[in-house]
This record gives structure tokens, sequence and C-alpha cells, in this order.
């Protein structure tokens, strides 16, 4: 069974976001192992739930997480590294954790379909929408 975690964001001044510090609960006991119930959610305005994987580094990887997807292409067009910067999220219509485009939102594959050796979380949109931009070449 995998661990049920979450993380948990207030938004201050309308436009950043904190993360709140909460814990999981079982039976009102505070608990490593269940995380059934969490307090602290109860103010968040976004909680982002654990996929159960982990990337290429280790880190636990959460819904709406920024991710590098690094592959090598060989081809007559072109050779070498790709890189495609993609957001983890969950699949409403077909119940499943994803990876989406992080610019348009396009379905990229199931979350299941890469190795985490191929991916590497390198922040998330709530801390981190500055990647974005970045990946974009906007200023």
């Amino acid at each position: 069974m995998r661990d049920i975690k979450c993380r948990a964001w207030k938004k201050m001044c309308g436009f950043a976001f904190f993360r709140l510090g909460i814990k999981p609960m079982w039976n009102g006991e505070y608990s490593e192992n269940h995380g059934y119930y969490f307090t602290g959610v109860e103010n968040a305005d976004k909680v982002d739930q654990f996929t159960g994987l982990k990337d290429k580094n280790g880190v636990d990887s959460y819904h709406s997480d920024l991710c590098v997807h690094s592959y090598e292409v060989d081809s007559d067009v072109f050779c070498g590294e790709k890189k495609e910067l993609l957001l983890i999220a969950w699949d409403d219509e077909d119940f499943r954790w994803c990876f989406r485009d992080a610019f348009n939102g396009d379905f990229y594959c199931n979350l299941a379909d890469l190795k985490s050796t191929e991916f590497e979380i390198i922040g998330n949109i709530h801390e981190n929408s500055e990647l974005m931009e970045a990946e974009r070449g906007v200023d």
C-alpha cells in the first residue's frame, strides 16, 4: 500500500502561496503511517496529493509538480537530448495520474508510462511559476 500524503497551500496577499503545516491523523492521534485525515487543510486554498512515485533523485511526486522529462532523439531532423517541461495532474476522465504539457495542458502520457529515472521534479506551480516563464523564454 502506498503512503497517503498531502501538502497544502494558502494564498497570501492575493498572489503568493505558502505551504501549510499539515499532519496525518488516525483516530485523533498523530500517525506517520496512516494519512486518512489531515489536520491543517481546512484553511487551505490548494491541496496536492502524493502520487506514490518518486523522481530520479528520490523526490516524492505530488499533484501540481513541475518536471523535466529528458530523452535522447536520433532522427534525420534532430540528434541529441530533448527536454519537455511537464506538469503532474489528475485525469478526471480516466481516473489516473498523468503528465500534461506545462504550457497548454495537453495530455502527454500516464504517470506510470515513464520510469522514475526519466523525469526530475524541479518545482511546483505554487512556488515556482517562474519556471514556466523561463522555459518559454519570457522575462
